[in-house]
C-alpha cells in the first residue's frame, strides 16, 4: 500500500547516536540501524503520535533481538520512557501521514524544478502538488473571492439607499431640509412603501431626485393646500405651446381667408 513505508534520512546510518548505541551493545552500528527500523515502523503501524504504554519496552527489546535496546535508545534521546509511557521525540517530523505526505510533496515539487525553464516552473510545480495542497489552495482562493465579493457587496447598501431611503425620518428631513412639510415627506414615503418605489412606473434610481421634482410641479400636499398651481412637466409645456400654436396657425388661416359670403 502507499502509506506501507517510513522517512530515514540518507546520514543516518553515520550519526553519533547510532554509535554510541553501537558501543552500549555491543554489536555493529549497521545492525543498530537495520534493529531501529524496526522499533521505528513498529510506531509507525501501532500508534499515531508516537506514544505507546511502557509495557512495549519488552516488547520492542523482543523485536529489535537485543536486550536493553529500547534503554540504549533512552540514553542516546531517540526514545523517551516514564513511569506509564514510552514515546518517539519529534515523531511528527519523520512518522504519520502527515509526515509522509509532507515529504512526497516536498520530492515531488524538487523534481518538477529540475525540469523545464523558469516560465515553465510555476505551472509545473503546482501540477506536482498533492491532492491535499490543491484542495487547501483551492480553499484560500475561494476565501478571497469571498473577501472581494463581501467588500463589494459592503457598497450595495449605499447603492440600495440612493434608491430607496433608510427610514420614513430620512424622507421627512429630506423634505423638511428643502422647503417642504416632514408631512410630505411622511406621504412620500407611505406612497413609495405602496407602489414598491416606483415613479409612473418605472422603479426610482434616485429618491430624492423623485422629491426634488415633485417639488418643482408643485405636487405634494402641502403646496396643493397653498394654492400652488402643480406646475407643467416639460412633455407638458411643449404639447400646450403645440397646442397654442396650431391655435394661432387656424385663426391666421381663417383671417386671410375673410368671411363666407
Amino acid at each position: 500500500m502507499a502509506g506501507d513505508w517510513i522517512k530515514i534520512e540518507h546520514a543516518t546510518s553515520d550519526k553519533p547516536e547510532v554509535f554510541e548505541m553501537a558501543g552500549i551493545l555491543n554489536i555493529d552500528p549497521d545492525a543498530v540501524v537495520g534493529k531501529l527500523l524496526r522499533v521505528w515502523v513498529w510506531f509507525d503501524q501501532h500508534t499515531e503520535e508516537g506514544n505507546a504504554p511502557v509495557t512495549v519496552s519488552a516488547l520492542l527489546d523482543r523485536l529489535s533481538g537485543v536486550n536493553g535496546f529500547v534503554s540504549a535508545m533512552a540514553k542516546v534521546g531517540w526514545i523517551e520512557t516514564d513511569s506509564e509511557r514510552v514515546r518517539l521525540p519529534h515523531f511528527d517530523r519523520h512518522n504519520g501521514q502527515t509526515a509522509k505526505r509532507r515529504a512526497l510533496n516536498a520530492r515531488r515539487v524538487a523534481k518538477h524544478k529540475q525540469k523545464g525553464n523558469a516560465n515553465g516552473n510555476v505551472a509545473s510545480v503546482t501540477s506536482a502538488l498533492p491532492r491535499e495542497e490543491k484542495r487547501r489552495e483551492d480553499k484560500e482562493r475561494g476565501a478571497k473571492t469571498n473577501n472581494r465579493t463581501s467588500s463589494r457587496s459592503n457598497d450595495s447598501p449605499q447603492k440600495a439607499n440612493k434608491a430607496r431611503p433608510n427610514s420614513q425620518d430620512e424622507v421627512e428631513s429630506f423634505c423638511e431640509d428643502n422647503g417642504l412639510k416632514r408631512s410630505d415627506g411622511e406621504y412620500m414615503f407611505n406612497h413609495w412603501e405602496g407602489n414598491g418605489y416606483r415613479n409612473n412606473g418605472v422603479p426610482i434610481k434616485c429618491w430624492k431626485s423623485v422629491i426634488r421634482s415633485w417639488r418643482t410641479g408643485g405636487f405634494f400636499p402641502s403646496q396643493k393646500a397653498n394654492g400652488a398651481a402643480p406646475r407643467l412637466t416639460f412633455n407638458e409645456e411643449a404639447e400646450q405651446r403645440k397646442r397654442e400654436r396650431e391655435k394661432l396657425e387656424l385663426t391666421s388661416e381663417f383671417e386671410k381667408a375673410g368671411p363666407r359670403r
